[in-house]
């Protein structure tokens, strides 16, 4: 288990913490209880009760359980490309950090930002593709938004195997 300080809601209950549960607090005191939440763990991996939030993680797989979107990581720069740092922001696990993602002013090259391989950045995990399992990751976000600050219109989808192209004009020699 990790300990880590929230930022908003954690449950997906909307409640701050999880272990509003009187089951995680120990019988001497009002403590959180690892042997209260281990039980409970082991009793919903065994009875897999309908509708429990754990159940559906189980059900899903420790995949499902690891990614946590939304969290703020301390990311390890392990490379430096034209569009953007490769980092590690959880032991195995690299994504991308796009170059548009680092800061709001718009960069040329990563390397004016002064980004180095092995420095750390902070990170925070905004998306997993559902179809590629890659990971969407900020910096920006992280910053306040500059006075003045306008969202670009939203680019419209890729075509996928030519779907919705025009008909080829004939070609002629």
């Amino acid at each position: 288990l990790v300990m880590v300080e929230p930022d908003g809601p954690a449950c997906h209950t909307g409640a701050v913490s999880c272990f509003h549960n009187p089951i995680f607090q120990s019988e001497t005191r009002q403590e959180f209880s690892y042997a209260g939440l281990m039980q409970l763990l082991e009793g919903r991996k065994q009875n897999k009760p309908e509708g429990s939030y754990t159940t559906y993680l189980f059900e899903k797989g420790l995949d499902k359980i690891l990614k946590k979107v939304g969290e703020v990581y301390d990311a390890k720069v392990v490379s430096i490309m034209p569009y953007g740092c490769f980092v590690e922001f959880m032991p195995g696990k690299e994504g991308l950090l796009h170059i548009s993602e680092i800061a709001w002013k718009r960069l040329e090259t990563v390397e004016e930002t002064g980004i180095k391989e092995g420095d750390t950045i902070q990170v925070k995990l905004l998306e997993i593709d559902d179809k590629t399992g890659k990971f969407r990751l900020s910096h920006r976000v992280l910053e306040e938004k500059p006075e003045g600050w306008e969202e670009r219109p939203a680019r419209r989808p890729r075509r996928e195997n030519g779907e919705n192209r025009p008909p080829r004009r004939p070609h002629h020699d």
